[in-house]
């Protein structure tokens, strides 16, 4: 089965970020490489896209934010 691919749309919208902090993660080295995709033949485009489990994985990574203030004991 083909691996499910994500528009840099998509993953800004995933990762609820704006499509500008995507781009700066990944040039930081802070998010998943994109794959370059061809736009379709007779065009010289090109379209990036991630893969569905490597963004996922990145979110699963992610430190969780300790809400509430701690321990109430």
């Amino acid at each position: 089965m083909a691996p499910s691919l994500l528009t840099a749309d998509d993953t800004s919208k995933l990762i609820t970020v704006s499509r500008r902090t995507l781009d700066r993660l990944v040039n930081e080295g802070r998010f998943p490489q994109p794959i370059t995709l061809p736009c379709g033949r007779g065009t010289r485009g090109r379209r990036l896209a991630w893969r569905r489990e490597d963004v996922e994985t990145w979110i699963a990574q992610l430190p969780t934010a300790n809400v509430g203030g701690g321990d109430r004991g």
